[in-house]
């Protein structure tokens, strides 16, 4: 059985298997302190899927109350294939349409074809391509 429910400080070990599992860890967003940061100002933003004691999948949640995006979505190896993504991603959209905010949207390496199919099929539609840009504004050591 799976359980939804939200991160906690002693997840992070587990969340940052999973992301590098899926390529997705990035030293700087998801680290330790960050994550943190993200639940204590939003508690539910991160949400994480255990099975049999241990955090299997995760989902962050971006959301002001104009608009709402899913990011880190990654689900460990090992349980791919068994519902956990797609369980954790009607969470997060239940969360979002309980905020009161109409619309979610998520970022996709375009390249990837089956995931853009995986979120097609659960009603998520394609838009333009954009680029994501980034830049540091607290240079490094300075917190």
């Amino acid at each position: 059985m799976i359980k939804i429910r939200p991160y906690q400080d002693a997840d992070y070990e587990s969340v940052k298997r999973n992301l590098e599992e899926g390529k997705l860890f990035d030293p700087v967003w998801d680290s330790r302190n960050n994550l943190l940061l993200k639940v204590t100002r939003a508690p539910d933003s991160i949400m994480v899927a255990e099975k049999d004691g241990k955090v299997v999948g995760n989902i962050y949640i971006l959301a002001d109350g104009w608009s709402a995006f899913i990011f880190r979505l990654t689900v460990a190896t090992k349980a791919q294939g068994s519902g956990i993504g797609t369980e954790l991603l009607n969470a997060a959209e239940d969360w979002v349409r309980d905020q009161g905010i109409e619309e979610i949207a998520g970022f996709v390496d375009d390249s990837d074809d089956a995931l853009k199919a995986w979120y097609i099929k659960r009603g998520y539609n394609l838009t333009g391509q954009y680029r994501s840009m980034w830049k540091r504004v607290i240079p490094d050591g300075a917190t």
